[in-house]
């Protein structure tokens, strides 16, 4: 305790020096955890989805006089065919987004609702999307199904179920409430709404559908059975589709190809697609976080260089006393823990305070919570420990090897800190 208190009043007598050490470190450790938030966040897309292996959607790549056209979107009746058609398929469903600024209405007010989603009712059997009677939800036409922050903007507390909303200038039933879906999730909307009566299954010319496939579990291991399926949606594309337009003097020409779902995040945007991440980023940001680090260690062993000049007769009275090697190396380091212990936590709290900024610059919706989830306490107390032993173990190993009476007459500075030193000022 005594050998803290002399530490803090030796900070406190350096207390700009202080300042900037904590401060520059501060910094550095929130950047981290700012690009750990993104970092972890693009890498862990889709990843709550229990079906995630066995789910493969189906896109369309469209050839006219050498041009290629690929589009996330394909024909409708294309997923009655594959489910009642193929045994190695268990459920296929389909979404049809409606707009990002669709008209709802409820009595007399009107909203502008961000992103509704059509979808068929099996939806619940191949997403994890929690909702309490996915049996009863959607299988009527016009009928919704909330989620919970869409069902408190229209309804408050009160029970939704039941009530009617006014979409695209048409009734529909509130049929059931679910979770929000994550935002770390390749479909995101706010409302889904059963497929009406106007779509018609039969139509293969009916590009306006993103489809889904669920295979069995007992088939997806084996192998082959992918290329198998697409040789077989190729096939039946080929009939209805591509020989109607030989047969009609068109030039274009349809092919369709799946994609697994799992890593679909990091796949190539195609037209009418989802958003879509981009791998580099990560290991760019991720590489630009130890970077960060990096300075911030060598800009604290450059401090703790500068410290161990000033606090030479300290090291040798110490010595004289009889303080071992290893009792030294343990209180620098115990000092190096506690003064970035300090910088963690200012650095938490310039994340709380910059998170809405940052929100912002990447379009995320991060909140306090997500600093303290379990990796990103995980990412803390690692952060704390390496540079906790990084920045302390070159000053606490050289400033604990001085000799007693090189340290009683201060004369401590070694020419083996400089190059530290000038790195530390290039950085």
């Amino acid at each position: 305790m005594l050998s803290l208190k002399v530490y803090l009043r030796f900070l406190w007598k350096n207390k700009v020096l202080t300042l900037i050490n904590i401060g520059g470190l501060s910094i550095g450790i929130a950047s981290c955890l700012f690009i750990t938030l993104f970092v972890t966040d693009e890498l862990s897309f889709d990843l709550h989805e229990k079906n995630l292996n066995r789910i493969y959607r189906v896109v369309t790549k469209i050839v006219s006089e050498g041009s290629v056209d690929e589009i996330a979107i394909t024909a409708s009746a294309l997923a009655d065919h594959v489910e009642q058609n193929y045994p190695e398929v268990e459920k296929v469903v389909r979404f049809s987004v409606m707009g990002n600024d669709v008209n709802v209405k409820r009595g007399d007010a009107f909203y502008k609702e961000k992103r509704i989603i059509k979808a068929d009712a099996d939806v619940f059997d191949v997403f994890s999307y929690e909702i309490t009677n996915p049996s009863s939800a959607l299988q009527h036409p016009y009928q919704v199904v909330l989620t919970e922050s869409s069902a408190e903007k229209y309804f408050g507390t009160g029970d939704p179920l039941g009530q009617w909303l006014t979409i695209f200038g048409k009734e529909h039933m509130v049929s059931g409430v679910m979770k929000d879906p994550p935002p770390n999730s390749d479909l995101w909307f706010t409302m889904l709404t059963s497929m009406d009566s106007t779509n018609r299954p039969d139509d293969w010319f009916d590009f306006d559908y993103r489809v889904y496939v669920l295979f069995r579990e007992n088939t997806i291991t084996s192998a082959g059975v992918i290329p198998a399926f697409e040789k077989k949606i190729n096939e039946i594309i080929e009939d209805k589709v591509n020989r109607y337009l030989r047969e009609n003097k068109h030039v274009l020409v349809f092919s369709l190809q799946v994609q697994p779902l799992k890593g679909l995040h990091f796949q190539e945007p195609l037209m009418y697609d989802t958003p879509k991440g981009n791998k580099s980023y990560v290991y760019i940001f991720s590489c630009v976080a130890i970077l960060i680090l990096f300075i911030g260690c060598l800009n604290y062993i450059n401090f703790s260089i500068l410290q161990s000049i000033e606090r030479g007769k300290e090291v040798g009275i110490h010595k004289v006393i009889g303080a071992r090697f290893s009792q030294l190396v343990v209180r620098y380091l115990t000092e190096s823990f506690f003064l970035t212990a300090l910088s963690v936590v200012l650095a938490i709290v310039i994340a709380i305070i910059l998170m809405p900024v940052f929100n912002g610059v990447v379009e995320r919706h991060f909140t306090i919570n997500d600093l303290f989830s379990v990796r990103s306490v995980l990412v803390i107390v690692t952060i704390l420990v390496v540079v906790g032993l990084i920045a302390g173990s070159y000053p606490s190993f050289y400033t604990s090897s001085i000799k007693p009476v090189l340290a009683l007459k201060g004369n401590i500075a070694s020419p083996r800190g400089q190059w530290i030193r000038k790195i530390s000022v290039a950085a």
